[in-house]
């Protein structure tokens, strides 16, 4: 069973079309009456939003303005920690003439906490020898070994280690008895998780607005239960991707966009076919010292950037279209699917979707309509970042396919 909230349908909305314009032709006929906009390209959910609860949509403008504030100051400190940490593995259990380890995903990009998770791929320069290296790791498990000398060497007691060497980029996961946990991943040619990272790191840095959104979206997900990549749905990676893709799209936003597509006008950052060892050095700058030449023309609010965001995916055909972070826009995918899709986010460096599960699309789509038909109402706005209303989507979608499906995996 699947739940749906539906905005007004804009054909039967009668402050546009009057009370009997129920038809597109009876709404071309009467086109006399339809009231002046300021802008044909502003969609109606927003226009209700900013007329009716712009001090509620102000209070969150301030509310993620702040927070985000935080994060930053943060970041700082969190980055002097891991490197410490970082330097003594290194320093005690690798050589540092051949080897070194690199800092992946939120810790590396600037969106972590003193909750989340270290994350750290083994990179060995020589590239032969990162080959056998690899090939040795898928079958052999004795990397657990640090478990035995991580109170010396790391001044904290290993919990347990969990050995993945037989996934595609195998994965040691440490945790430490203080809660704390290090993922080390084996890299392969590819090295997707560093150029990701490094990605990520430059379109944060073109506009502070996508890490505010980051931080909302994500808390609203992982209330409502979205944000669970062990149940196949979203992780950080795959929000902050519909983030990217919605506002460097002239699909999403005209005239201006708040990104730029970084691959088409920053290719000696980012490109695919940068040399890892470049893209290694530029992981090393700190966040705060990255340098980017662009600003954007767009002065949308944060809150407002957010309403548009659930709209533009509300709206969305996740089975058709295909989302391409390199060129800037979604176009129909030529693959079809006999039943359900996979959310397809294609990010620059593989042709293959960042997403697996048919279970994504449903619950995203069930997640914008909520949310879009909630912040009509006004809610969502003020409620940040406790969120009592994602206890109504979970009551609503508590027989939906996807949400049955998470539970058996608990």
């Amino acid at each position: 069973m699947r739940f749906k909230w539906r905005l007004p349908a804009l054909r039967h909305d009668p402050r546009i079309y009057g009370k009997t314009g129920r038809t597109f032709s009876n709404a071309v006929q009467s086109t006399s009456s339809l009231p002046t906009r300021t802008s044909p390209t502003v969609p109606l959910l927003v226009e209700i939003c900013k007329r009716e609860h712009q001090n509620e949509m102000t209070l969150l403008d301030n509310a993620l303005d702040r927070d985000y504030r935080n994060i930053e100051r943060d970041h700082e400190r969190l980055t002097q920690q891991h490197i410490g940490l970082i330097t003594k593995i290194t320093e005690s259990c690798l050589n540092p003439d051949k080897t070194a380890l690199v800092l992946y995903g939120s810790t590396s990009f600037g969106l972590s906490s003193d909750l989340s998770d270290i994350d750290c791929s083994i990179f060995i320069k020589s590239k032969d020898e990162r080959l056998g290296f690899n090939q040795a790791c898928r079958q052999n498990q004795e990397l657990a070994l640090m478990r035995r000398h991580s109170k010396e060497i790391l001044g904290k007691t290993v919990s347990s280690v969990v050995s993945l060497h037989y996934i595609q980029h195998p994965l040691l996961v440490v945790n430490f008895d203080d809660g704390s946990k290090m993922d080390l991943t084996l890299l392969n040619e590819s090295f997707q998780n560093i150029r990701n990272s490094n990605l990520v790191r430059y379109y944060l840095k073109a506009d502070r607005r996508l890490g505010q959104m980051a931080i909302y979206i994500r808390r609203w997900f992982e209330e409502c239960g979205l944000k669970n990549s062990k149940a196949g749905l979203f992780n950080g990676y795959h929000i902050l991707l519909t983030l990217i893709h919605f506002l460097q799209s002239e699909q999403a936003l005209t005239p201006w966009q708040v990104l730029p597509v970084l691959c088409q006008t920053h290719p000696s950052l980012v490109s695919g076919q940068l040399p890892i060892e470049q893209v290694i050095e530029q992981m090393k700058i700190p966040v705060n010292s990255l340098k980017l030449d662009y600003k954007s023309h767009n002065t949308m609010s944060v809150s407002e950037l957010l309403v548009r965001y659930f709209e533009f995916y509300s709206q969305f055909n996740f089975k058709r279209d295909r989302i391409y972070i390199e060129k800037g826009q979604a176009r129909r995918s030529s693959r079809k699917y006999a039943g359900e899709a996979p959310l397809q986010l294609i990010d620059p460096y593989s042709n293959e979707t960042v997403t697996r599960s048919i279970y994504l699309p449903m619950a995203f789509g069930d997640a914008v309509r909520f949310t879009c038909a909630k912040m009509k109402n006004g809610l969502l706005f003020s409620s940040y970042p406790t969120f009592p209303e994602a206890k109504l989507f979970e009551n609503g979608t508590k027989f939906a396919r996807w949400r049955m499906q998470i539970n058996t995996r608990k």
